[in-house]
């Protein structure tokens, strides 16, 4: 699909794959400064407990109230949420990489159907042959 402004003409999956591509390279940069403030969060929690509350907006109770300890399953905890947000990101942003690139990249799938219909096209012809040798 091709899209005329004046005299250019411009490729409409491309124009969207560099649309796909640009935002999600800013949220790509975004979740691993969310990555890096969790981090700087947790470090703060684990030298003073009593911020937790503050910092995280909820608090640990470990096997009695008195035991306030950040431990490491509450870092990978924190860690999971920013950590998930950027590849998810990055996976977004090869999608667009893929989708600027789609006049350039053959995708395996065209390659899996095109030996699917050799097959089928072969099965064809055999079975024809054979009908013809039984008449």
């Amino acid at each position: 699909m091709w899209f005329k402004i004046g005299d250019t003409t411009i490729h409409l999956l491309k124009l969207l794959g560099v649309f796909i591509l640009m935002a999600s390279l800013l949220k790509v940069g975004e979740s691993s400064y969310g990555i890096f403030l969790t981090a700087s969060k947790a470090e703060s929690a684990q030298y003073n407990p009593d911020q937790i509350r503050s910092i995280f907006g909820w608090s640990i109770g470990g096997s009695s109230p008195d035991t306030k300890v950040f431990e490491f399953q509450d870092y990978v905890g924190v860690m999971m949420g920013p950590l998930a947000n950027f590849f998810f990101w990055l996976g977004v942003s090869t999608l667009g990489l893929m989708l600027y690139q789609s006049g350039k990249i053959i995708f395996p799938v065209e390659e899996v159907e095109q030996k699917i219909s050799e097959h089928h096209r072969n099965l064809i012809r055999s079975a024809v042959e054979s009908h013809k040798k039984k008449r």
